[in-house]
């Protein structure tokens, strides 16, 4: 089942990218990842609901720290304050009734882009 997702990069790039299937998860967040989780976000009553996949071994496999995610994910309360997020992310909307994944919701490409531009500021 093909749907929309969004991925974003340790560098603060965002991208919108068609997924269909877990053989697309290991290509959309690619640099060797052989193993994935899957995140749920959206445990607080303003969060956008969706699912966040990441590179299960990104940490050993020395991935660099994705600040943006890793705040994100913070916020949304789908990782521990002391955690983080290591290499490239993939967002997708929740699952359906077959717990498929499904189109991510675009609002949330916005609220990427908005950050990415105030992170780009903090790092001047």
């Amino acid at each position: 089942m093909k749907c929309k997702t969004i991925t974003l990069d340790v560098d603060g790039t965002v991208t919108v990218e068609e997924y269909d299937g877990c053989k697309d998860i290991y290509k959309i967040i690619g640099r060797g990842c052989r193993t994935f989780e899957v995140l749920r976000c959206g445990e607080h009553r303003h969060a956008l609901p969706c699912q966040a996949m990441i590179d299960e071994e990104g940490k050993m496999n020395g991935q660099p720290v994705n600040v943006p995610a890793t705040d994100f994910l913070r916020e949304h309360r789908a990782i521990d304050r002391r955690d983080h997020i290591a290499g490239k992310i993939m967002f997708v909307g929740p699952p359906d009734d077959q717990g498929e994944a499904t189109d991510v919701d675009m609002r949330l490409e916005r609220i990427f882009r908005e950050f990415g531009s105030l992170y780009d500021r903090f790092l001047i």
